[in-house]
């Protein structure tokens, strides 16, 4: 979304959006073949620069057919008896689906990954076919929750919620349309910490 307001206020710029896991994401910076990043993993770079973005909250979800969404309540054991659709980048696990992982362990709960997707479009596919429980970022489901396509599974006891940050080499200076979506990201995490403040 932010991206698209970008691109509208600056119709000439020519962006490029590349996704890939926070190690790959930290060599291109380092690389310089990126000038700015938004990522869950800190880098062990000392010459990278790192600002909080914003707090984003994972959703387990459902197509609206699936069994589980006609269920009156849903506990940790439904999740351990359905196959997990996640996000994979490069063929790696993310810090995220690491982490779901070792928390479900920690409850006694065995997780089953049903399959690993590179895009959130083809995740969507997959949960839309019923073959399993995405977890998604709650805003990349949002359209389709609104329009009642899918359904979030609640579970009493378990939030899922990442840290995410900026990410830009210390020693280089940013171009100026980098440096002036920087200070659109900047002014996004402001306004949401204010509104959770304000909630």
């Amino acid at each position: 979304s932010l991206l698209s307001r970008f691109k509208k206020s600056h119709p000439e710029m020519q962006i490029e959006l590349r996704t890939n896991n926070g190690l790959e994401i930290e060599r291109l910076l380092l690389k310089e073949k990126i000038e700015l990043a938004v990522t869950t993993r800190s880098p062990t770079s000392p010459r990278i620069m790192t600002e909080p973005f914003r707090r984003q909250r994972l959703a387990l979800i459902v197509s609206r057919d699936h069994p589980l969404a006609r269920a009156h309540k849903v506990g940790l054991r439904d999740i351990e008896r359905t196959p997990l659709l996640v996000r994979t980048s490069g063929g790696r696990d993310g810090t995220t689906v690491k982490r779901l992982i070792s928390l479900m362990e920690n409850k006694r709960i065995k997780v089953t990954i049903g399959m690993r997707f590179e895009s959130p479009s083809a995740m969507k596919e997959a949960i839309q076919r019923k073959m399993g429980i995405g977890l998604l970022y709650e805003e990349v489901a949002r359209y389709n929750l609104e329009r009642h396509q899918f359904k979030e599974i609640k579970i009493r006891g378990l939030k899922l919620e990442v840290e995410s940050c900026i990410l830009y080499l210390k020693e280089k200076p940013l171009s100026k349309a980098a440096d002036e979506f920087l200070k659109l990201l900047r002014s996004s995490a402001g306004k949401r910490q204010a509104s959770r403040k304000a909630s």
